[in-house]
């Protein structure tokens, strides 16, 4: 019995670490739409990274800030060089550009490290961790706990969590959105306006948002659009008493916080804040 609790531990860690390189392709393909099949061969080469500036002396805690930074810089490129081109393009030329970068980093990794296993330390102490007659290693625990505590960070971040997926209602108005959006990538708001009788019924939108956007289509389309300093007018007809749904498309064009207010004509203004990523 001792033996199977040591096993289950010790296969949860190393799942766990399969786990994390999945989490990342998840993130990945949720920010970017695209399926990066050259994502494990990235984490081994940043692993490579580390292991090379630890032997060049350095503290392992500053080759693993250092190699955080070095892994970001390098995505970002890869990203703007290699992927960005080719976004818009058929899924098949996607694939096969990310499956050419798997081949060239395992390539150069070998190239460069040999194809020889590499003793790499743990962070974590050598000394097993005993829980009555059960000892437990203490690197299966610690990657055990470092990944449900990234999976508790990113909850929701990119799903329809809580921290991705809001909502914001006010006076004759509630919105669903997204909190995180990409660069020039098509976005959507989901408004419900109030209809307390037959006529119409009008949402506004800020300055901020119209400045910083391209509204791409809006859905039904408005009876009219009223521009003006404070932004814009979207005027909808509307049968009777109830909720009229008006979907907006937009595409965000400018990186950092994207603040924004929508309101009714007599109602409470909603400010939102986005993120807009890369």
């Amino acid at each position: 019995m001792d033996i199977l609790v040591q096993q289950i531990i010790s296969g949860l860690a190393t799942g766990g670490i399969y786990g994390s390189v999945a989490l990342a392709l998840v993130m990945i393909y949720q920010a970017t739409d695209v399926v990066n099949y050259a994502q494990g061969e990235m984490a081994m080469f940043s692993t490579y990274l580390a292991w090379t500036l630890m032997n060049a002396g350095l503290p392992y805690w500053v080759a693993f800030f250092g190699t955080l930074l070095l892994s970001f810089v390098g995505g970002v490129l890869i990203e703007r060089i290699v992927i960005r081109p080719v976004e818009r393009a058929p899924i098949l030329t996607i694939v096969i550009v990310c499956i050419g970068l798997l081949v060239i980093l395992n390539s150069v990794a070998g190239w460069i490290y040999s194809y020889i296993q590499k003793p790499f330390p743990s962070p974590f102490p050598s000394t097993p961790i005993r829980v009555g007659n059960i000892y437990f290693g203490a690197h299966n625990i610690g990657a055990l706990a470092v990944t449900l505590l990234v999976l508790l960070g990113l909850a929701g971040l990119f799903g329809q969590g809580r921290l991705a997926r809001r909502e914001a209602a006010g006076q004759g108005l509630t919105l669903r959105y997204q909190r995180v959006v990409r660069l020039e990538a098509t976005q959507s708001l989901d408004f419900a306006l109030d209809v307390r009788q037959s006529g119409e019924v009008a949402l506004e939108l800020d300055s901020g948002f119209v400045s910083r956007t391209e509204i791409e289509r809006i859905i039904p389309e408005p009876r009219e659009i009223l521009v003006s300093p404070r932004g814009q007018r979207l005027t909808f007809p509307a049968a009777g008493p109830g909720a009229v749904a008006v979907r907006l498309l937009f595409v965000p064009k400018k990186l950092g916080r994207l603040r924004a207010r929508f309101g009714t004509p007599g109602g409470t203004e909603l400010p939102v804040s986005f993120l807009v990523l890369p």
